[in-house]
């Protein structure tokens, strides 16, 4: 993948991250043993997933919100980011 020139740094680590599903979140931590639920800490019920983390969760209701403005519809696209 040639990103080097298009973004910085630290978005590259955040897309390699997400195109690899390797995320700190609680389902990947608890897939290889390092949490002890996949569950979100805020939500309970529901695991916290990319796009559980992204979308819905209500800690991030702000950020969500930003993003949308900034990209419109798409906002709500795993493959689009």
């Amino acid at each position: 993948i040639k990103l080097g020139g298009k973004l910085p740094k630290h978005l590259i680590g955040l897309y390699m991250y997400f195109h690899t599903r390797h995320v700190t979140l609680n389902v990947y931590l608890h897939g290889i043993n390092h949490s002890e639920s996949p569950q979100c800490p805020i939500c309970k019920d529901t695991d916290k997933t990319i796009n559980h983390f992204l979308f819905i969760c209500p800690q991030y209701d702000h950020e969500c919100h930003v993003l949308a403005n900034a990209l419109g519809h798409k906002a709500t696209s795993i493959p689009f980011l």
